[in-house]
């Protein structure tokens, strides 16, 4: 792992624990079975004694789980657009969207911070620059339709 992506994944997990319920992560057995069912392509590059954790993020490009009213959503982040883009683009595949809903995540936040403010982010600049939640789409059907919502989402901050 790069120096930036290291500092990235504490940022995110220091982000959403003053921001969300962090959700603990699924069993370790549990992320196996929906890799092997839903990306068997995967497994060659992963180590069998891989933590949960580790198979998250490097499967699933997940650092860190959090509550978001109803749904669980999956954070990570880079600080390169081109990156953040072609993350998207993969995490956004069906596989990758079934073998997270069969833990329980029903999405992903890709942060696309600026470095040299990562001290400085505030839920405020989340609150702003955040996809709206599930409850709006439900209160507002007319307004806000739901498969217009995209499950995997780039949030520049």
């Amino acid at each position: 792992m790069d120096y930036n992506m290291s500092i990235l994944s504490k940022w995110v997990q220091n982000f959403a624990d003053k921001t969300f319920p962090i959700i603990a992560n699924p069993p370790a057995k549990d992320i196996w079975q929906s890799i092997t069912r839903y990306l068997p392509d995967e497994l060659a590059e992963i180590p069998a004694e891989s933590s949960a954790s580790e198979l998250l993020e490097q499967v699933l490009g997940i650092n860190v789980i959090v509550e978001y009213g109803k749904e669980k959503i999956g954070w990570t982040a880079t600080s390169d657009p081109k990156q953040a883009a072609k993350m998207q683009q993969i995490c956004n595949d069906i596989s990758h969207s079934q073998a997270r809903h069969a833990l329980g995540i029903d999405g992903l936040w890709i942060f696309l911070p600026e470095l040299e403010f990562l001290d400085h982010y505030q839920d405020e600049d989340l609150y702003e620059k955040a996809p709206e939640p599930l409850e709006i789409y439900e209160k507002f059907p007319e307004m806000m339709h739901l498969e217009k919502r995209i499950e995997c989402t780039i949030v520049e901050l």
